[in-house]
């Protein structure tokens, strides 16, 4: 009998241990914002507690981007608690900073990645990684959400006005006909 125990006691052990919330993986519609810049907002619940991986693809572009982001749980109580491990956009790491709020410890996580820019056409995956509801209690359900923006500022190579490229066809003219002159001049001697 002692064996039996033993090894029920093991297997809830192990169970335990390995305990993981569900992991998403996520598509994310970029929308235009009128201005040529896109963004596309973000969010989850886990319904189940332990360690995660969340994916959200967010596509490619043509042309080189500069990126920024934000990512924020806010957890009041075991169950709704979120704590980030790290969130990674094509390797670039967010920074995070933990805030207590009414007397709860870390309540409030927000993540922020600073402006970077990103090579054309390279497919743009955020992965976020976390632990749900440490600390819950026997009974609990976790609902612990997390929300963010990945925001997209496309660089295009600036188009010269009018004014300044007929500047520069003259000060060319000039140059070839000076270039001209002077061969004539070089072979009248």
């Amino acid at each position: 009998m002692k064996i039996k125990n033993l090894a029920a006691l093991m297997t809830l052990a192990i169970a335990c241990a390995s305990a993981s919330a569900e992991n998403f993986n996520t598509t994310v519609t970029l929308s235009p914002d009128g201005l040529g810049n896109f963004s596309g907002p973000f969010a989850v619940t886990h319904l189940g507690a332990g360690a995660f991986t969340d994916t959200f693809n967010f596509g490619s572009f043509s042309g080189p981007v500069d990126i920024n982001g934000s990512l924020v749980t806010i957890g009041t109580s075991a169950p709704q608690d979120i704590d980030f491990v790290s969130a990674l956009l094509n390797g670039v790491a967010f920074s995070f900073t933990k805030t207590s709020i009414g007397g709860v410890f870390e309540a409030r996580e927000r993540g922020g990645l600073a402006s970077t820019r990103f090579a054309a056409n390279v497919p743009l995956l955020l992965t976020v990684t976390g632990r749900v509801a440490d600390g819950i209690a026997r009974g609990q359900s976790p609902a612990a959400s997390y929300s963010g923006t990945l925001n997209l500022l496309p660089q295009v190579s600036p188009v010269p006005e009018p004014g300044a490229l007929s500047l520069l066809l003259a000060g060319l003219a000039s140059v070839v006909w000076v270039a001209r002159r002077r061969s004539r001049a070089e072979s009248a001697l």
